[in-house]
């Protein structure tokens, strides 16, 4: 069975998108490393469908280790 998603509104939209892809990277990043790289295509699929850049996501969550 498959679901869908009720669309967000209002101010939550930014929120959630920047979960969504944050969420996306680390599901693409450990699917990088799998043997079986059918999920990755999939998950990268999603980010095409979804109109996001592959390029963009290597960029969200990335956290600098500057501890000046």
């Amino acid at each position: 069975m498959t679901q869908s998603l009720s669309p967000v509104k209002g101010d939550d939209e930014d929120d959630q998108m920047s979960l969504l892809k944050s969420e996306l990277a680390r599901a693409i990043e450990f699917a990088d490393h799998a043997i079986n790289q059918t999920a990755n295509a999939q998950l990268r699929e999603i980010a095409i469908d979804m109109g996001i850049e592959i390029s963009e996501l290597t960029d969200v969550g990335v956290e600098d280790e500057d501890d000046d």
